[in-house]
């Protein structure tokens, strides 16, 4: 039986909603800004032998060239971890998360990355992070189910099954698993 009249219970389903629907607007946002950025620069490529512009090879090693000037300049260390190992740490440092994003936005655009998955759940995650420490919860495992659930909104809002991402985000919790 869920205790759907204890205040806790009450507080805990707000904040999840509240989480999902921040992470999934992030994540239309994040999204919008790539699609509109790849369409500008790239437009549609096609699938078929040399089907590319020229212009696409210095665009991409433009990319390269920004993203190394943009972690030179905001001091993005040189080993950033990837999006498993987030999930695994289950906590998104406020003051680094809108860099990360900026670098992953430009290395989408110009075609220098492998997919959005880094950048929506460090988007989705940091807001999740910044709205635990906003509430003041001191309560290490609470903080790192909060940043996980915003990481899952992200990714669900990227995913077309939007449980995958519930479900992939709590696999690679580091809380330890109740059944």
């Amino acid at each position: 039986m869920l205790p759907v009249d204890q205040s806790w219970y009450q507080k805990l389903l707000l904040l999840a909603f509240v989480l999902g629907v921040a992470g999934g607007v992030w994540a239309l946002v994040f999204m919008g800004i790539i699609d509109t950025g790849t369409g500008l620069f790239i437009g549609d490529s096609g699938t078929g032998w040399w089907t590319g512009k020229w212009w696409w090879i210095p665009l991409t090693a433009l990319g390269g060239l920004t993203v190394a000037v943009l972690r030179n300049i905001w001091r993005i260390p040189p080993k950033v971890p990837g999006a498993v190992e987030i999930a695994q740490q289950a906590w998104i440092d406020i003051g680094t998360a809108p860099y990360w994003v900026a670098v992953s936005v430009v290395s989408l655009i110009t075609g220098a990355s492998l997919g959005p998955s880094f950048g929506l759940v460090v988007m989705a995650g940091g807001f999740g992070s910044w709205l635990v420490a906003r509430l003041g919860i001191s309560d290490e495992e609470v903080k790192q189910e909060y940043t996980l659930t915003g990481m899952a909104s992200g990714l669900g809002g990227a995913f077309a099954a939007p449980l995958f991402a519930t479900v992939l985000a709590s696999e690679l919790a580091p809380t330890p698993k109740r059944y």
